[in-house]
Order: C-alpha cells, then structure tokens, then sequence
C-alpha cells in the first residue's frame, strides 16, 4: 500500500512540474511554411505574452506646496512699491508730507501703514505700522496681515 500512495504522489509531482513549464516548442511543418522574418515575428510575440505585465500609473496629483507669508514685520523698510505688490493698492491714502499713510481694509481687520521719506528726493519708505480689529472676534496682527495678502493674490487671480 504504501508503494501505491507513493507511486500516485510521484506522479501528481510530475503532473504538477510538467503544468508549471511555459514552454512551447514551434511546429515543424509551421516553421517549413513560413519564412525567417515571419518566424522571427511569431517568437517575439510570443515572447511578449509571456512577460510580466507592469501596472501603469494613470495620473499622479502632486500635493500643493505650504505656502508660506512673510511675518508682519517683513514691511518694515519696505518701498512703496513693494508694498503695492505685496498688498496692493491701499484702500484709503492720505499724504501729508513727508508721510504717507495707507489704509488696508478686510472685514475682520484692517492694516495702518505709515510710510516716511528722509528728503524730498528720496523714496517713500516703510517706517510704522499697526492692525487693529474691526468685529468682536479677536484677529492677531499676523492673521490680519496674512489674510490682506490672501484677499490681494485672490483678487489678481480672478
């Protein structure tokens, strides 16, 4: 008995190995027929069968950079010019030599800016500013400051 149970598990073994091989081997009286570059061709897309399909990525989202503002006091300094670009233009302006003063509004807060030249020939330049609250929530300056620049860059996309 247990040289049947061997026998059987001996042949199972090999019907297995024998299933697994892939390999066919091309027709003699095809290969008679056919000329070389037709053989040639028929290998190869056999070979192409055979090979490991790879998955493809469709499309691929990059993730949005962090933006990141520059803290309040980056005005310090600046010219008028580059405050402009920053926030651009100022809701209210009123000059009174040798000053400018502007005024950024948005409806949480608003944004004072003091800006001084030395002479006459000089250019105007940030010397003081200060955010004040315009609701009952509480906005820290650099919120305020944070979303003026937002208001400024989503009114340039639009």
């Amino acid at each position: 008995m247990f040289k049947i149970n061997k026998f059987i598990i001996t042949i199972f073994i090999s019907l297995c190995l024998n299933a697994c091989s892939s390999y066919e081997e091309p027709r003699t009286n095809e290969l008679k027929k056919k000329n070389s570059s037709e053989i040639a061709q028929s290998v190869s897309k056999n070979n192409e069968t055979h090979k490991p399909k790879l998955k493809t990525i469709t499309s691929f989202t990059k993730p949005k950079p962090k933006i990141i503002y520059p803290p309040l006091n980056h005005l310090k300094g600046l010219s008028h010019h580059q405050v402009v670009k920053l926030l651009g233009k100022p809701d209210f302006q009123r000059q009174d030599d040798p000053a400018l003063f502007w005024q950024y509004q948005t409806k949480l807060c608003s944004l004072d800016v003091f800006l001084y030249r030395r002479d006459k020939k000089s250019k105007y330049q940030v010397n003081h500013f200060e955010t004040r609250t315009k609701s009952s929530h509480a906005v820290e300056s650099k919120e305020c400051f944070i979303l003026l620049i937002k208001a400024y860059e989503k009114s340039r996309s639009s």
